[in-house]
């Protein structure tokens, strides 16, 4: 039997988020997750390990409802579908 270690939350964070900046984008999506136009937010990141938040939609589905990728000192919005929204280097 082969056992899998999951990362922490903050190990997860280490890897590309600033706390400072993480809080920042996940305090937008507050008002989106209190409306219940959203169920919260998930870390992740991509094939080249640059950091992104995924904003998830409503239950029952919970789809993937925006991305918001940091590569490098460029921030990239998309939306569920893949569709840039926006690319600046300040997400806000």
């Amino acid at each position: 039997m082969s056992v899998v270690n999951f990362p922490t939350s903050a190990e997860r964070v280490a890897r590309g988020w600033h706390t400072s900046g993480l809080k920042q984008l996940t305090g937008a999506c507050a008002a989106a997750v209190a409306s219940g136009d959203a169920a919260g937010w998930e870390i992740g990141e991509t094939e080249t390990g640059d950091p992104q938040l995924y904003v998830m939609g409503p239950p029952p589905d919970h789809e993937c409802i925006l991305v918001i990728s940091r590569l490098g000192r460029l921030y990239v919005v998309e939306d569920g579908k893949g569709e840039v929204l926006f690319e600046h280097d300040n997400p806000m």
